[in-house]
C-alpha cells in the first residue's frame, strides 16, 4: 500500500504542470490596457512552461475586435513599429457574459457546471490567478459585479482543504487587493500576493494619447498600466516547471520601469480612464452629436454619483483612508445599493472606500 502510494506520487510529480487563471476585471474599449496586459501575462505563462491547456482565461474579445482598434484582431501592450502581437494564439475560455464572481470562484474550486474547463490542479501544482481590474478595497471589480475579499478567502481556503495546488500566487493589477486578505494568513495556506504595493510601483495608465503610437497608427486608447508594464512585458513572473524549485517566487528586474510617459506630463487616473476616452473621441470629431451625448451622460452620471455620496456622508465624519474591513455583509449592501442607483458605472469603484469606513462606523449603514 504505501508502495503504490509512493509510485502515485511520483507520477504526480513527474507530470506535474503549472495552471493559470487569467481574469480581465473590465470591458469597454476605453479599457483596451487591461486586455493587452492580460495578452502579454498570457504569452508569459506559455513562454515560460505553461501548457495552453493549462491557461484559462476570462476576457471579452470586444476590444480586440472592436471597429475603433486600427490593428483589428490585434493586441499591443507598448507603443512602437516592432511591438509584437500579444492577441496571437490566445484562447478566451469565458466572454463578456460570464465574467462574473460565481463563475470565477467556481472555476478557481473546480467545480464544472458547462463544458467549459476549469482549474484540474493538484497538490503538486503552483496556479496562478492574474487579475486586471480597475479595484477597490477589498474587492475584485468586474463588469457585472464584484469578488469581495470575504468570498476570495473563503474560495482560497476550500482550494486549500482540495490539496488543488502546491503554491497559490495572486498578481493583481487594481487598487486596493492589498486587502483582498485582510485577517487571513496567507503564508498558513502557501499563498502569495503580488500588486503594485507589493513592488511599490505608483500605478497609473501609460501609453496613453497621444503616445499610444503602434506600427504607425494610434491604439486611440491607454495600452498598458506601468505595473503591468514592468511585472509581464519584463517577466517578472518565471512560472518554469522544475523538480528542485519554488519557481512560484518572483525576482527583481531591477526596479521599477524608468519614468513611464504619459504624454504632456499627466498622470492618468485608472479612474478617469472612461471620461478622457470620451473627450478624446469628441475632440477629434467636435461634430459628433454622438459623443457628445455620451460625454455629457457620462459627466451627468458621475455628477450625481459624487452628489449621492456627499449626501449620506455629510453628517457623518467618513474617514479617506480604509484601515480594516470586517463587515463584509454591510460592504455588499452599499454595493448593492450603489448598483441599484447608477447601474454599474466604473467611477463608482473611487467611492468604495467611503463605503468600507461608514460600514467600520455602523453596520447598519446599509
Amino acid at each position: 500500500m504505501l508502495f503504490a502510494a509512493l509510485v502515485f506520487f511520483l507520477l504526480c510529480v513527474a507530470n506535474a504542470a503549472d495552471w493559470a487563471v487569467i481574469i480581465v476585471g473590465s470591458s469597454g474599449y476605453w479599457n483596451y490596457r487591461h486586455a493587452a496586459a492580460a495578452a502579454s501575462a498570457y504569452q508569459s505563462f506559455l513562454k515560460h512552461g505553461i501548457p495552453k491547456q493549462n491557461i484559462i482565461t476570462f476576457m471579452s474579445s470586444k476590444e480586440v475586435y472592436s471597429e475603433k482598434n486600427p490593428h483589428k484582431g490585434n493586441l499591443f501592450s507598448s507603443p512602437g513599429s516592432d511591438s509584437v502581437n500579444l492577441f496571437d494564439s490566445m484562447v478566451l475560455e469565458y466572454g463578456s457574459a460570464e465574467i462574473t464572481s460565481n463563475r470565477i470562484l467556481n472555476v478557481l474550486m473546480g467545480n464544472s457546471y458547462s463544458g467549459k474547463r476549469v482549474l484540474r490542479s493538484s497538490f503538486v501544482d503552483t496556479v496562478y490567478v492574474a487579475i486586471f481590474e480597475y479595484g477597490a478595497p477589498g474587492v475584485i471589480t468586474l463588469p457585472q459585479d464584484v469578488i469581495l475579499g470575504s468570498e476570495l478567502q473563503n474560495t482560497v481556503r476550500k482550494m486549500h482543504e482540495k490539496r488543488m495546488y502546491k503554491k497559490l500566487v495572486f498578481v493583481v493589477d487594481g487598487k486596493g487587493s492589498d486587502a483582498l486578505f485582510w485577517g487571513m494568513a496567507l503564508d498558513d495556506y502557501n499563498v502569495k500576493l503580488v500588486n503594485p504595493e507589493s513592488l511599490s510601483i505608483e500605478n497609473r495608465n501609460v501609453f496613453c494619447p497621444p503616445e499610444d503610437v503602434v506600427k504607425g497608427a494610434p491604439i486611440g486608447s491607454c495600452l498598458n498600466t506601468a505595473f503591468s508594464y514592468k511585472y509581464w512585458s519584463n517577466d517578472g513572473i518565471v512560472p518554469t516547471h522544475t523538480k528542485s524549485e519554488d519557481h512560484a517566487d518572483v525576482f527583481d528586474n531591477g526596479g521599477v520601469v524608468g519614468v513611464l510617459s504619459t504624454g504632456n506630463g499627466k498622470k492618468w487616473s485608472v479612474y478617469d480612464s472612461k471620461l478622457e476616452y470620451l473627450f478624446r473621441m469628441l475632440t477629434k470629431d467636435p461634430k459628433s452629436m454622438e459623443s457628445r451625448r455620451n460625454l455629457q451622460s457620462e459627466d451627468n452620471t458621475r455628477s450625481q454619483i459624487e452628489q449621492y455620496f456627499n449626501i449620506i456622508t455629510r453628517d457623518r465624519v467618513v474617514k479617506k483612508e480604509v484601515v480594516s474591513i470586517s463587515n463584509w455583509d454591510c460592504y455588499k449592501r452599499g454595493i448593492k445599493k450603489v448598483e441599484q442607483l447608477f447601474f454599474w458605472d466604473e467611477y463608482t469603484f473611487r467611492f468604495f472606500g467611503d463605503i468600507v469606513n461608514m460600514c467600520e462606523q455602523n453596520k447598519s449603514s446599509f
